[in-house]
């Protein structure tokens, strides 16, 4: 079974949908796994289309994904700290121009959903893993078992992570860290190719085989936005 990993979305809902539909064509009617790495929320226009589409609807469009897993980035916990009973230092940093929190807020009809989203994002998880590969939003500790990772460092993890080129117990799958092209390592690959900036949305194609992609599927991002 292929397994199809989209990175960052952030509010993109046309570029998602657009995306999702190249990877069931790619999939041409064979069973597929999907797994988002996270970040569907805030910077884009559209975050609760997004948040609507994976929730309620993903399963029900996309019969050919036999697995769907969603999970959990950075900005979902913002959001979820932020709606749910956060201080006021604790929203305001969700909706700074720095996290973009306030297109999700003006993207949700009403409060009540944007909270009710909310407590479902924050129950997502952080990881998951296969026999090959890794899969997380932001990264992993290097050296740090895989097993015994945190939370923190899985959602928010930088340079110590993405500086370091040693093998890994499994090829680690992420996204987090903006570039302008998937980056393909040794020990890695990173989906956040940009695409609320301009970029392109990204997915990569994985089989049982080999712990790199087999492919690469990019939608580029709206002229519109």
């Amino acid at each position: 079974m292929r397994t199809y990993v989209i990175g960052d979305i952030h509010g993109c809902f046309q570029e998602f949908v657009e995306l999702l539909d190249l990877c069931g064509a790619h999939a041409a009617g064979k069973p597929a796994r999907l797994i988002t790495l996270g970040d569907y929320v805030d910077r884009g226009p559209d975050s609760f289309r997004v948040v609507r589409l994976i929730r309620h609807r993903l399963r029900s469009l996309y019969p050919g994904f036999a697995s769907i897993i969603n999970l959990k980035g950075n900005h979902e916990l913002m959001m979820a700290q932020a709606a749910l009973g956060g201080e006021l230092g604790v929203k305001q940093t969700w909706v700074s121009p720095d996290n973009g929190g306030d297109a999700t807020v003006e993207s949700y009809p009403n409060i009540e959903l944007l909270r009710d989203d909310a407590a479902w994002l924050a129950e997502l998880p952080t990881s998951c893993e296969d026999e090959l590969r890794y899969y997380v939003h932001a990264g992993i500790r290097p050296g740090v078992r895989l097993k015994d990772q945190n939370d923190s460092d899985k959602l928010w993890i930088r340079h110590s992570f993405l500086k370091d080129r040693r093998p890994h117990e499994k090829y680690i799958v992420h996204g987090h860290t903006p570039v302008l092209k998937s980056d393909v390592q040794e020990n890695r690959i990173n989906l956040d190719t940009a695409a609320v900036y301009g970029g392109r949305l990204t997915a990569a194609v994985f089989d049982c085989l080999q712990p790199k992609p087999v492919a690469i599927l990019q939608v580029k991002a709206s002229s519109t936005r």
